[in-house]
Formats: C-alpha cells, sequence, structure tokens
C-alpha cells in the first residue's frame, strides 16, 4: 500500500511538471508567432503536443491505480514582456 501511495506521488509530480511545461511552450510558441518566427513556432508548438500527450498517459496511469490527479496544483510560469526582441 506505503509503495502505491509513493508511486501516485510521484506520478502525480511528474504529471504537474509536464502540464507547467505545456503550458509555457504554448505561451512560448504564440510570442514566437507573434514576432514573425513561423519555423520556431511550430517546432515550440510540436513539443508542446508532445508534452500533452505524456501528461495523458500520466493522467490515465494516476486514474487506473487511484482515480485522482494533482492538477489542482500546477506550478506559474513566468513570461517576460520582450524575451525575444533584440536591441531593445
Amino acid at each position: 500500500m506505503e509503495q502505491k501511495k509513493d508511486l501516485l506521488k510521484a506520478l502525480n509530480s511528474l504529471l504537474i511538471e509536464k502540464l507547467t511545461v505545456v503550458n509555457k511552450f504554448m505561451v512560448d510558441s504564440e510570442m514566437c508567432e507573434n514576432l514573425g518566427y513561423s519555423n520556431l513556432h511550430l517546432a515550440i508548438q510540436n513539443m508542446a503536443m508532445d508534452q500533452m500527450q505524456l501528461a495523458e498517459w500520466l493522467i490515465e496511469r494516476i486514474s487506473f491505480l487511484d482515480n485522482s490527479s494533482a492538477l489542482s496544483s500546477l506550478k506559474g510560469i513566468m513570461i517576460k514582456k520582450n524575451c525575444c526582441r533584440s536591441g531593445e
């Protein structure tokens, strides 16, 4: 029983990390698109989708083991106003 709790704790922690990364990638992707970096926008968007698939897999495992998740404790992300512009 203790092993199951430890496993669920680890899976929930990984899920929080994955969903935080997805949020960050989505913001970065849109910022790149707004600045005219289309190729970088698509590359980051694809990375976000890969992370979403991993998050989905984690949710499936957590649901199978315990039917719960720690989605209420996502980490915040930092967004800088002019992070991608050079010369300013």
